[in-house]
């Protein structure tokens, strides 16, 4: 059986070293990558970066392959890399079946390089659909990438990939879960059995990378998944002004709290501070505008919201926000004349929580709904199940469970469900200072038989354009956000400003780049 697999462990001195290896069969097919990189500036002190970097090039002549492998880790103060680490994984096989095979395609190289001055990090990721690193200033630096061409790995490769240890990185991603930090070491591990993956990017005073993600041993079909799509977006908002106003007495304590856009319309839930109901204001994004009334009586209180198909999802809450509703409108045929009408015969009662936020999809044959409310240093969200077997107004929904998250500065969220059953949630926030930092994080929302488990894999720092109203009251998560998706499965993230000034808002629409 002429099949080579294993990995080299090359100790970077200064940029690069050079290693050789004899296979003792000339290979009709070699993939060469990596599965580890571990860059330090040493032991002493952390350093802003200019440049981050790895290549592996190789040359394959007959049954000889020579590897040079460089790495870099530099700020602009000629401070740079001293201990390097990488481990290249190498698969080779001759005259074996690919009946049977892998696709796999691998990472051989990265640059990302700040033009001008070097920077703190907040975060950084290599992959086709986003490559970059970034400040939390927004500087982006240029960024830079290889893959190999997609070889089929033959089963028994596989398995003895599997055995020895040895993967292949195609895409990954790490970085603080807010704000930008220097640095100190930095890399990323996947260990024996593939079900591990170490992230480092730290600091002497114990700042780590929180939030990451990596793919490996697979090859790019060509299709963009959701992450794909989130990846693509374009970080800086579009400004657009529309119409709108709502009519509530006690502006100072009131705000835009979630936003849906259905065809030409936006829909943007407001509370009313000291009144017994809420209000919706429906625009048509250019003149005119209506307002109406929550329904239920004493729940001033309307959050965020989503919509699923031609229907909005919203959880309404008493002042104190002890206690909620679960609310349907039917959007269908609407207009400023015709406003969404709520479906009476849908509601599920949350009698001893609020509903902050929540997220709808339909998850293969079951629609999904998470309630999302924060409580002091925590947060829980309720996932609730339902078959899909009849429309969505008269879908019996019952709670699946109840789970706790540190995560408890949402003021929306949003679910959405791919055809294979991959589920993910995402989280709008703005942190401080002044609300002025706005990130998106993504988690994998994965069902067990009466559990979900959330991962973290991804956080964005994106930015927004506030028109006439600027700071805190400007344009930020913190207020109305939202995820669209179209018919063709396009994405567009929406956020809106605290209120409404002058007859109209600014919003942002963040589509792909």
């Amino acid at each position: 059986m002429s099949i080579y697999v294993g990995h080299k462990d090359v100790n970077l001195q200064g940029k690069e070293d050079v290693f050789e290896l004899k296979f003792g069969f000339v290979p009709s097919e070699v993939l060469i990558g990596f599965d580890k990189f571990k860059f330090s500036y040493g032991d002493k002190t952390d350093h802003h970066v200019k440049e981050l970097g790895l290549s592996i090039a190789s040359n394959l002549d007959g049954e000889l392959l020579k590897c040079t492998v460089k790495g870099v880790l530099s700020d602009g103060s000629k401070h740079k890399m001293e201990t390097g680490n990488v481990r290249v994984s190498i698969v080779a096989y001759a005259d074996e079946s690919t009946e049977d095979a892998v696709p796999v395609s691998a990472l051989q190289s990265f640059n990302l390089k700040f033009s001008g001055d070097d920077h703190h990090i907040g975060r950084y990721a290599v992959s086709k659909n986003g490559s970059f690193m970034e400040d939390g200033s927004g500087h982006q630096a240029d960024c830079s990438y290889s893959m190999s061409s997609v070889t089929l790995i033959p089963h028994a490769a596989i398995e003895k990939m599997k055995s020895e240890n040895v993967h292949f990185i195609s895409r990954f991603g790490m970085g603080m879960y807010n704000g930008d930090h220097h640095i100190s070491h930095t890399g990323i591990e996947i260990n024996r059995n593939g079900d591990k993956i170490t992230y480092d990017m730290s600091d002497k005073q114990g700042n780590h990378a929180e939030c990451n993600f990596c793919k490996f041993d697979v090859a790019d079909n060509g299709e963009d998944t959701f992450f794909d799509k989130i990846l693509k977006l374009d970080i800086k908002g579009k400004e657009k002004t529309i119409a709108g106003n709502a009519d509530v007495p006690n502006i100072v304590e009131s705000h835009i709290q979630g936003v849906v856009k259905y065809e030409n319309y936006y829909i943007m839930s407001h509370n009313n501070k000291g009144y017994s109901k809420g209000v919706f204001v429906v625009s048509d994004g250019d003149k005119k505008y209506e307002q109406f009334d929550s329904y239920d009586e004493h729940y001033n209180h309307p959050g965020g919201m989503q919509r699923y198909e031609s229907y909005m999802l919203v959880g309404v809450e008493d002042s104190s926000h002890k206690k909620s509703y679960i609310r349907l409108y039917n959007l269908s045929c609407m207009s400023l004349d015709k406003l969404p009408r709520m479906e009476e015969s849908f509601a599920i009662e949350r009698s001893s929580t609020g509903t902050c936020a929540l997220g709808i999809c339909k998850l293969k044959d079951q629609y999904i709904i998470a309630a999302y409310a924060p409580h002091g240093n925590t947060a829980s969200i309720d996932f609730y199940t339902a078959s899909a077997d009849k429309e969505l107004p008269q879908a019996a929904f019952t709670q699946l469970c109840s789970i706790k998250t540190g995560h408890n500065s949402y003021q929306n969220i949003a679910l959405h469900a791919e055809q294979d059953g991959t589920m993910y949630l995402v989280g709008f926030r703005s942190e401080n200072p002044l609300n002025e930092f706005d990130y998106i994080d993504l988690f994998e929302a994965e069902m067990k038989s009466n559990t979900v488990e959330l991962r973290a894999i991804y956080t964005r720092h994106l930015y927004t354009k506030h028109g006439s109203t600027l700071g805190t009251a400007g344009v930020h998560f913190r207020w109305g956000a939202g995820l669209e998706m179209d018919g063709n499965g396009n994405i567009m993230l929406l956020a809106t400003q605290r209120n409404f000034v002058g007859c109209k808002t600014t919003i942002n629409e963040f589509r792909e780049a």
